[in-house]
């Protein structure tokens, strides 16, 4: 299912505007609504607010409710100038429009705003530079914007409704002339460019003689026109009601044909349905209805580039602060972490302060013994050694002499002379005892089995 777009079109004069909403459906286009606001004392473009409010009002009471829209503007606010130029790029091609411009149009930006539009001619390009009061722009948009809608594209309403107007050849030379109750409005399209643009005062009456102004001034055009470009059919949107036989009137004082168009059938793909609109609404119907204008003055390819809304040296202080301020936040992390962990530690240290202070306590008392025991005479040893090697029974030891030098001798009595030897071995295997030697062993005598024994050595583990 193809989806609905709505435009709205504008179409603006001195005297008031006229609206037309447009639906696409795919590339059917069908005027659905159409109103006309004429301009009064107290709302015009003098007064874009209440004009804009106003024409919100009527807008939404006619059921128009499309918030884009594309605006015509009449050509008096209009000036056009062609300009021949080589075959250059687009970037010369409009830095050369530019310096035209300014040669041109006294004015000057801080009055008009420009765009052209470009075509072939020969081995060169072909242009027209149009310029619009700025004030007029302004004020459309200010109106525009009151009322509610978007302006996508504003160009001339004679040019809008010359390229939608139905032709055999869209690419002839198209001369169509707009006629409307307070003057009429000329614009020549040829090979897809606009080659001219021309408002044409007076004021257009029901009869032959009204045309006369009107005539002489087309010879004038015409005789300016280059040969490649010659008219030979004059394209008529009358908005004027005047009769036909008067319109070919003044094609016989051209000596050319006329082609009178209707807005119910001559826009192109363009479907009126049931909203019966006159040719009081081409302008505005073909500006909803139509393709991308070639002269866009809310597009402008001449618009000065914007400035940007900074100064560098704001934007430099800018940028400064912000790296002196994401550097105080991170020091300001990097304390909070710092905190954060100092925290810890001193929670884990609380927690292991009883377990430290019992940790001291038993050093303090290894320390305490350790002195003890290290400040011990080596006899103390020496006793544990001899009484360590004695077995356990059978054997007992009479005297023991310790001298200074840790020379012991061990006198003693054994059950038998085993006994005795096994204490000499242990002795001997001792590896903190040196130089054991048995003095004597032997039997005690008379009815005694024992055996008296003694043995000498060196004690070594004390040195």
């Amino acid at each position: 299912m193809l989806n609905k777009r709505k435009r709205l079109g504008l179409a603006i004069t001195e005297h008031g505007i006229t609206a037309v909403e447009v639906t696409f459906v795919g590339e059917r286009r069908t005027v659905t609504h159409a109103v006309e606001m004429p301009f009064t004392d107290d709302v015009n473009l003098e007064h874009p607010v209440r004009a804009g409010d106003e024409l919100r009002h009527l807008l939404r009471k006619n059921g128009m409710s499309a918030s884009r829209c594309t605006v015509g503007l009449a050509a008096c606010w209009l000036a056009s100038r062609e300009k021949l130029l080589p075959n250059v790029d687009d970037q010369t091609l409009r830095g050369a429009i530019q310096i035209a411009t300014e040669r041109e149009f006294a004015s000057g930006q801080q009055e008009l705003t420009f765009d052209y539009s470009q075509g072939r001619a020969g081995e060169g390009i072909a242009t027209l530079i149009v310029a619009l009061q700025r004030k007029i722009f302004n004020q459309v948009n200010e109106l525009a914007d009151q009322a509610g809608v978007t302006i996508t594209a504003m160009t001339a309403s004679a040019l809008m409704t010359a390229a939608t107007t139905t032709s055999p050849d869209s690419t002839a030379t198209r001369t169509v002339l707009f006629l409307q109750p307070h003057g009429a409005e000329l614009a020549i399209l040829s090979g897809g460019c606009v080659r001219m643009l021309r408002h044409l005062p007076g004021t257009l009456v029901q009869n032959a003689d009204g045309l006369d102004n009107l005539a002489a001034q087309l010879r004038m055009v015409f005789a300016t026109i280059p040969s490649a470009t010659a008219v030979r059919e004059l394209i008529v949107w009358d908005s004027v009601g005047l009769e036909h036989s008067v319109i070919d009137g003044l094609g016989k004082r051209l000596g050319m044909s006329v082609r009178c168009c209707d807005a119910a059938k001559d826009l192109v793909a363009t479907d009126c349905g049931a909203t019966r609109i006159n040719n009081r609404f081409a302008n505005a119907a073909a500006a909803g209805a139509g393709a991308s204008p070639t002269i866009d003055f809310a597009n402008s390819r001449l618009a000065p580039a914007r400035k940007p809304r900074v100064s560098k040296r704001t934007m430099w202080i800018t940028g400064a602060s912000a790296v002196v301020v994401a550097t105080v936040v991170l020091l300001l992390v990097n304390l909070l972490s710092n905190q954060a962990e100092v925290s810890a530690l001193e929670t884990e240290l609380a927690s292991t302060r009883d377990a430290t202070k019992q940790a001291k306590e038993t050093v303090e008392d290894v320390n305490f013994a350790r002195g003890w025991y290290d400040r011990r005479p080596p006899l103390m040893d020496c006793l544990a050694e001899i009484s360590n090697s004695f077995p356990v029974q059978g054997i007992w030891a009479t005297s023991v002499t310790v001298k200074e030098d840790m020379q012991v001798k061990v006198t003693g009595k054994a059950g038998s002379e085993k006994t005795a030897l096994d204490l000499l071995g242990r002795l001997t295997s001792n590896p903190l005892l040196s130089d054991v030697k048995p003095s004597y062993i032997r039997q005690v005598g008379g009815a005694s089995k024992d055996v008296s024994f003694e043995i000498s050595f060196k004690f070594k583990g004390g040195n």
